[in-house]
């Protein structure tokens, strides 16, 4: 296919009809059933976490917290290697920085048995003052990840001590003289979804 040029999609009618696997289809039937536990606070410590009823439900193989994890620090991103972005999120660990955030994982065998275990999760926070606003976020004395051992592997302008996830400063000829030639100026801020 070419841009421009229409063009039949092989699988089209495969997938409109749901023959080709998807992920579930793969798995196989002794696989367990996974289902997280998330934060209902946008930015809180965990103080501790009490798993002991869960673990009694009938089909509950393992509960995860951040206690049962390496102290690794991860990224989230998935851009080609090296990848740019921060290593500033363990897989599980004892801040939460948003509501939604990742507070413990559950193994069972079954769907209801996983959520049985959620719900008998006991966890106890800290809440602690959260930047929810993007434009306030920067320079904030609130800091997101105010951690010792969050880093990157390419120099991006990441500066987790003024909330900064990367920062690039380009220029291309003379901006003053292009401006002063133009007839129209248009000066405008764009917000665009996540890409």
């Amino acid at each position: 296919m070419s841009v421009g040029i229409s063009g039949r999609k092989k699988d089209g009618l495969a997938l409109a009809t749901g023959k080709p696997a998807y992920t579930a289809d793969l798995a196989p039937g002794d696989a367990l059933v996974v289902k997280v536990l998330r934060s209902p606070h946008a930015h809180a410590r965990i103080l501790s976490i009490d798993a002991s009823e869960a673990l009694k439900v009938p089909g509950v193989e393992c509960i995860l917290t951040h206690r049962d994890l390496p102290d690794t620090r991860i990224t989230r991103a998935g851009q080609s290697w090296p990848e740019p972005s921060p290593r500033d999120k363990r897989v599980l660990e004892d801040r939460v920085r948003y509501v939604g955030d990742d507070v413990a994982i559950v193994g069972a065998r079954s769907q209801q048995a996983a959520q049985e275990a959620l719900d008998r999760i006991q966890v106890e926070y800290e809440e602690l003052e959260a930047v929810t606003d993007f434009e306030k976020a920067l320079d904030n004395p609130v800091l997101v990840h105010p951690e010792a051992d969050v880093s990157t592997l390419v120099e991006t302008g990441f500066d987790a001590g003024r909330n900064l996830v990367a920062e690039v400063d380009e220029g291309y000829g003379d901006v003053g003289e292009e401006l002063a030639s133009s007839a129209v100026i248009l000066d405008e801020t764009y917000y665009t979804p996540a890409q």
